[in-house]
């Protein structure tokens, strides 16, 4: 008798959807594949066309994934739309001591939650499954470089990649190389002249630490403003329409393809955009905006009154962050027609809002052409080992080399709505990251005072 002993390492693949057709015909080769769904037909449709074992049930259940052998298992992908259903995939697939994780994150929101655990986040819409099969396939087989303390990835440059259409002497990674570029099954051995095209597969050489991250940047970072929100605009209109103006200058200015406005009465001027719907209360406004059809929002300049300060009011930056995704950024406007110079304006010490607002200030700057300058404020009464202005310039020298760009950040220290109102004047935009808490007298929301400022258009990153 002859034993074969199999060498394919077994994946637990939650969530049976398109992406995943496409993961398993890359891998199916190489892996031993169970994937789990509640969905009987997709399951019976898997395992027809692509002969690999399937599970039904829900995947957040222990039970229905130790039916799956997740205890045997090398590797274990969360694939499922729902980000919350594939972090708790992922908890129980740390206390199953899967070592490879995989999990698709397609919002910004729970990066801090997964990279706790651990876990590999994959994100964007475009190309997921190619991206998650490049993971595997080289966590499997990574390739040890000089002292074994290297490692060799294959990444595919998205349209929108800090990479794409760029030679090999415009990009600085630092403590990586570019090996090689795969484009239309030729291969090129680069120099420093050679242009990185969008589908082109790239092998990146460098330390695992600095590959995880540099990964996760040029894979789904969108450079181009605002495709890292959507291409839609929604413009919320009362009776102040000359904001209309600035929503036109956006259009024209940056990749938005889609212009809706929401408003409250009737609007003649047909130019300004590409859909008018017409709401008739508060209620009707609200459900509107909670159907999540639009990449960001714009609204007026408000009145932050003395109501609003105590708490007894709701400020319209409020009202409107508390009704609407997290994803989905605002900008209050100030009817500006043209912007010259824009400020990151850093004031909340959260890293998750830091690293959006550096991104999103980044894409604006290269999309609009527009000088940035870059200040935190800091409370000079708050003792902490790591200082904001510290934290800001660590993400943020990262975001801007990987862009090859340099980055000068300020540091002052007081009140940040006072330090705010004192240097607004030079700007045109400011970008800033906001939470979406109630504003009281004795627990102040800083978004919602600065946001409200006269004279500056204030792009709020949320929460």
């Amino acid at each position: 008798m002859i034993w074969r002993l199999s060498i394919k390492s077994t994946i637990v693949i939650a969530g049976g959807g398109h992406k995943v057709r496409y993961l398993i015909d890359f891998i199916k080769d190489s892996f031993e594949i169970v994937v789990v769904d509640l969905d009987k037909e997709t399951l019976q449709k898997l395992k027809d066309n692509h002969n690999v074992n399937t599970v039904l049930g829900d995947a957040t259940s222990d039970y229905v994934l130790r039916k799956a052998n997740i205890d045997s298992a090398d590797y274990l992908v969360a694939f499922t739309n729902d980000e919350e259903i594939n972090y708790e995939i992922s908890v129980i697939g740390k206390r199953h001591n899967i070592n490879h994780i995989i999990s698709y994150v397609p919002t910004y929101k729970n990066l801090d939650k997964f990279a706790e655990l651990g876990v590999t986040i994959v994100g964007g819409p475009k190309d997921v499954a190619s991206f998650v099969y490049n993971k595997i396939a080289h966590t499997k087989k990574a390739i040890g470089v000089g002292l074994g303390i290297g490692e060799i990835v294959e990444i595919t440059v998205e349209e929108y990649s800090p990479l794409a259409n760029k030679t090999l002497s415009q990009i600085s990674l630092y403590g990586i190389r570019i090996g090689a570029i795969y484009r239309e099954d030729k291969l090129i051995v680069p120099n420093r002249n050679s242009i990185i095209k969008p589908n082109d597969k790239v092998l990146l050489i460098g330390y695992p630490q600095k590959l995880e991250y540099a990964v996760s940047i040029l894979t789904s970072a969108r450079i181009e403003f605002p495709m890292q929100y959507g291409n839609t605009l929604l413009v919320v209109v009362d009776k102040y329409t000359k904001l209309l103006k600035e929503a036109k200058y956006l259009k024209n200015k940056t990749h938005l393809q889609y212009l809706k406005i929401l408003s409250l009465s009737e609007i003649k001027d047909e130019k300004y955009f590409d859909d008018l719907e017409i709401v008739s209360s508060k209620a009707e406004l609200i459900e509107k905006l909670s159907q999540d059809t639009f990449g960001m929002l714009m609204i007026a300049k408000y009145k932050f009154n003395l109501l609003c300060r105590l708490g007894f009011k709701e400020c319209d930056l409020c009202f409107i962050a508390r009704r609407i995704a997290n994803h989905i950024p605002i900008l209050v406007s100030c009817a500006k027609e043209y912007y010259k110079k824009a400020l990151l304006f850093i004031f909340e010490d959260d890293e998750e809002l830091i690293r959006k607002t550096v991104h999103t200030a980044i894409s604006i700057q290269n999309t609009m052409k527009l000088d940035l300058d870059i200040i935190v404020c800091e409370i000079e009464s708050v003792d902490k080992k790591t200082s904001l202005y510290d934290k800001t310039n660590k993400i943020a020298t990262r975001i801007f080399t990987i862009h090859k760009r340099k980055c000068t950040i300020e540091k002052i220290v007081g009140n940040p709505v006072k330090e705010f109102e004192r240097i607004k004047n030079s700007y045109d935009l400011a970008i800033i990251g906001g939470t979406k808490k109630k504003n009281s007298l004795f627990s102040p929301n800083p978004a919602c005072y600065i946001a409200s400022q006269k004279g500056i258009s204030v792009f709020v990153v949320l929460k």
